[in-house]
C-alpha cells in the first residue's frame, strides 16, 4: 500500500507541475521566446587563413583552413593548381580543404563571412615547396577503353611507398552502377581494385586518381592527378575443361560456341582457376625460355591469333601442328591450342578483361600472375587494403 500511494502522489506532482508550465497568454510565450533566444552578432569579423597570406613552401599535404570569429562562413574558394574542395563545419565557424594541394604551386584563398551586422571579405595567397624526388601512377585499363566484366583496376607506381594508405585515399573509382569493392596490394609499387563480383555488364567506371601533394614516403611526393574512364562491355566467359579438352564461350551466361582444344601435357600444364584476358597480338613470337622451358623443351616460334591470358605464358592461339590432338589428348607447354580458324574467331571475340576459367589441373594459378585477382575470395581480398 505504501509503494501504491507513493506513486499516486508523485503522478499528481507531475500533473501539477504540468500545469504550472502551461500558458495560453502569447505575452508569456513571446517573452520565454526572447529570453532563450541567441543574441544578435553585430560587431566585427575576423577571418583567419591558414597558410597566411604571404606564406612560401607550404607542404603539399598541409590542410587550408579558415576560421572565423564573430560570425560565420559563407563562402571559401580556392585558385590554383587542381580542383581545391573542403567542408564548413557543422558550426558554420570553421572550414577545411580536402584532399591535397601541387607542389611547386601558387594559390590564392577568397573568404566571405557574415553576421548580422553584415559581411568581409578576405584573401590570402601562398606557394606550395617545390619537391625533386616524385612519384607517379600508370593505370590499366586505359583511358576511353572497353574491357570485359574480369578487368581490375591496375596502379602501378613508379616508385616504391612507405605511406600506402596515404596513396589508397587519394584513389577513387566512381560507377554508374553499384557496387562493392576494395583495393588490395601487391606490393610497394602497385595496387589493384576489384569489385566483390565481376563487374556488371556495361557499367562506366572513373578512376580519379589525385596523387598530386601526397607525401607517399619521406621526401617522396606525389606531383600528377589522373583521370581514367572506361566501360565495362559485354558479359563474355570462357570455360576451358582440360580433361574433356573443350572450351565452352558464353555471353551473357548462354553458349556460343564450343571448340576442341590441347592444353598443357602432364609436364607442363595449363594452370587451374580464373584467367583474365591481358592482351591480344598477330602474329607473335614464343620464347620459352621467358616461362622456364630450357633445354631439349625449348622453342622459339610465330604464332597466329594469340590472346594473352597469364604472364607465365599461356595463350590460346593458333597451333596447327597439334589439330590432331585437339579434343582427344594435352601436348602442349602450358598454352590452349585451338586450330587457325577456331583461333582466329576467338581473337575477334575476345576483349581484354575477359574471363578465361580453366579447370582439370592440380596447379593453380597464382593472385599475383597476370589478372589473377579473382583467385582470391573477398575477404582475402579486402585483407590487402591499407585502410580499415
Amino acid at each position: 500500500m505504501r509503494t501504491a500511494r507513493a506513486l499516486a502522489v508523485a503522478a499528481c506532482l507531475v500533473l501539477a507541475v504540468g500545469c504550472t508550465q502551461t500558458s495560453d497568454d502569447p505575452s508569456d510565450r513571446s517573452t520565454k521566446q526572447a529570453q532563450t533566444a541567441s543574441p544578435k552578432q553585430t560587431g566585427p569579423i575576423s577571418v583567419k587563413i591558414t597558410p597566411a597570406d604571404g606564406t612560401q613552401e607550404v607542404a603539399p599535404n598541409k590542410p587550408v583552413q579558415v576560421t572565423v570569429s564573430g560570425g560565420e562562413v559563407v563562402s571559401v574558394e580556392v585558385k590554383g593548381k587542381g580542383n581545391v574542395t573542403g567542408e564548413t563545419l557543422s558550426d558554420g565557424t570553421s572550414w577545411k580543404s580536402a584532399g591535397t594541394l601541387h607542389p611547386a604551386s601558387s594559390y590564392r584563398v577568397k573568404v566571405r563571412a557574415k553576421n548580422e551586422g553584415g559581411d568581409k571579405s578576405t584573401t590570402a595567397k601562398f606557394t606550395t615547396m617545390p619537391v625533386s624526388n616524385t612519384v607517379k601512377a600508370s593505370v590499366a585499363p586505359l583511358d576511353g577503353s572497353v574491357v570485359g566484366i574480369g578487368q581490375p583496376v591496375a596502379v602501378y607506381l613508379s616508385q616504391p611507398v612507405k605511406n600506402r594508405a596515404a596513396v589508397e585515399r587519394a584513389l577513387e573509382v566512381k560507377t554508374d552502377k553499384k557496387i562493392e569493392g576494395s583495393w588490395r596490394w601487391f606490393s610497394d609499387d602497385e595496387l589493384h581494385f576489384r569489385p566483390k563480383e565481376y563487374w556488371p555488364a556495361h557499367t562506366k567506371v572513373v578512376l580519379n586518381a589525385d596523387l598530386a601533394g601526397v607525401k607517399a614516403a619521406p621526401g617522396l611526393w606525389g606531383v600528377e592527378d589522373r583521370k581514367i574512364k572506361f566501360t565495362i562491355g559485354k558479359k563474355q566467359t570462357s570455360v576451358v575443361n582440360t580433361k574433356k579438352h573443350t572450351m565452352a564461350i558464353k555471353v551473357n551466361d548462354k553458349v556460343v560456341k564450343r571448340m576442341p582444344v590441347s592444353t598443357g601435357s602432364a609436364k607442363y600444364p595449363t594452370k587451374s582457376g580464373i584467367h583474365v584476358v591481358m592482351g591480344k597480338a598477330d602474329p607473335y613470337e614464343m620464347d620459352s625460355t621467358t616461362a622456364g622451358i630450357t633445354g631439349s623443351d625449348a622453342y622459339l616460334t610465330t604464332v597466329r591469333y594469340a590472346v594473352r591470358i597469364s604472364n607465365s605464358g599461356e595463350f590460346v592461339h593458333a597451333a596447327p601442328w597439334s589439330a590432331s590432338s585437339q579434343g582427344r589428348r594435352n601436348v602442349s607447354h602450358g598454352c590452349v591450342n585451338v586450330t587457325t580458324e577456331r583461333a582466329l574467331w576467338f581473337y575477334n571475340f575476345s576483349q581484354v578483361g575477359d574471363i578465361v576459367d580453366v579447370v582439370g589441373t592440380d596447379v593453380q594459378i597464382e593472385p599475383t600472375n597476370g589478372f589473377g585477382d579473382w583467385n582470391l575470395s573477398w575477404e582475402e581480398w579486402q585483407k590487402g587494403s591499407a585502410l580499415d
